[in-house]
C-alpha cells in the first residue's frame, strides 16, 4: 500500500476519490459527502486529502476540512480493503505529516447510522461521540411559487459586499472576524460557489452560499441580521435560491443544520427538506 498526500485534488483523484465515498456510502447506507476542496482552509499549502492506494486503486481516503485550528476528518476505506489497517495508517500519515501545522484539535465526522451497523466502532477505535450533532436534509427540485417582496432586492453578492456580508455572518455565527472574512472572500473568488444577498434600502441584511462542484447543490451559511429575524426575510431568500438554482441546473438541494437548532429544522421542514441523516463527530478519549 501507498499513501501520497495533496493540498488540493487534481481532476482525476477527484474523480477516484468520488467513487471511492460513493461505493462507502451504498455499503453503509450513508450520504454525507466531505468537501473536496481546501477552499475555506486557513492554510492552502498544507495537505488536505490523504490517499492510499493498492497498485493503481485508491482504496481509502482522509480528507482535513480546517478553517480554524480545530479540523475535521473523513476517513473512508473500501469496503473490500477493511479490516486491514488503512484508516489507521491514514490517521497515522495525517498526523505525522500536519503535525507541524498550527492544529489545536482533530476530530472524525461520522454518521448515526454508520455507528448503529457497527455497534464496537467506538469501542475499538476509542473515540466517544460528541454531543453537538447536525442533520442532513434534503429537497427535490421543485420551484417555489410565491409573491415578490418589492422591498427586498435578491441578488448575487459582488466585490463590495465582503465587508458587510463577513459582519453579518460574524454576528449570525458568532465567528471571528478571519474566519467569517474568509468564507465570504473565498465563495466570491470561486465560481463553483455562489454567494447570494438580500438587500433591503440598500444594506445587506441576509446571505446564503452555495456549493455547486457535487452532485447536489449544497447550501450553507444561511444568515439574517437579528434585526430582520423572525420577518420571514430567511424563508424568502431560501426560495429566491432555489428557483434561481433551478435556472442553473437539475439539482436536488441539501443542507445541515444543528440538532438543537429547533427552529431553523422546521423552517427548513416547511420548506420541503426532508432529514437524510444525522452526522455526528467524534473524539478521542482523552
Amino acid at each position: 500500500m501507498e499513501i501520497i498526500s495533496v493540498p488540493m485534488l487534481k481532476a482525476s483523484q477527484l474523480e477516484a476519490a468520488r467513487a471511492l465515498i460513493k461505493r462507502c456510502q451504498q455499503y453503509d447506507s450513508s450520504f454525507r459527502m466531505p468537501y473536496l476542496s481546501n477552499l475555506f482552509n486557513f492554510d492552502k499549502e498544507m495537505p488536505a486529502f490523504f490517499l492510499a492506494y493498492e497498485g493503481q486503486r485508491l482504496v481509502g481516503l482522509l480528507s482535513v476540512y480546517a478553517d480554524s485550528p480545530e479540523v475535521e476528518l473523513s476517513v473512508y476505506v473500501h469496503p473490500d480493503y477493511r479490516r486491514q489497517g488503512i484508516a489507521s495508517a491514514l490517521i497515522t500519515e495525517y498526523r505525522q505529516v500536519c503535525g507541524a501545522y498550527p492544529i489545536d484539535q482533530s476530530c472524525f465526522v461520522s454518521e448515526k447510522a454508520f455507528l448503529d451497523q457497527h455497534p464496537e466502532f467506538l469501542r475499538q477505535t476509542g473515540l466517544q461521540m460528541d454531543e453537538s450533532t447536525e442533520f442532513l436534509m434534503d429537497r427535490e427540485r421543485e420551484r417555489f411559487v410565491f409573491d415578490k417582496n418589492e422591498a427586498l432586492n435578491f441578488r448575487l453578492a459582488q466585490a463590495e459586499d465582503v465587508e458587510g456580508i463577513t459582519r453579518l455572518q460574524m454576528e449570525a455565527f458568532e465567528s471571528p472576524y478571519s474566519e467569517a472574512f474568509l468564507y465570504c472572500d473565498e465563495a466570491l473568488k470561486d465560481p463553483k460557489n455562489h454567494l447570494y444577498v438580500i438587500e433591503r434600502a440598500g444594506r445587506v441584511i441576509a446571505s446564503c452560499t452555495i456549493e455547486l462542484s457535487d452532485a447536489e447543490n449544497y447550501l450553507y451559511g444561511l444568515a439574517v441580521l437579528k434585526e430582520y429575524q423572525h420577518q420571514g426575510i430567511g424563508s424568502y431568500l431560501v426560495k429566491k435560491v432555489i428557483n434561481d438554482l433551478d435556472d442553473l441546473n437539475d439539482r436536488d438541494c441539501r443542507l445541515a443544520v444543528d440538532d438543537d437548532n429547533h427552529v431553523a429544522r422546521t423552517l427548513y421542514q416547511k420548506l420541503g427538506f426532508n432529514i437524510l441523516t444525522q452526522v455526528v463527530y467524534l473524539d478521542e478519549i482523552s
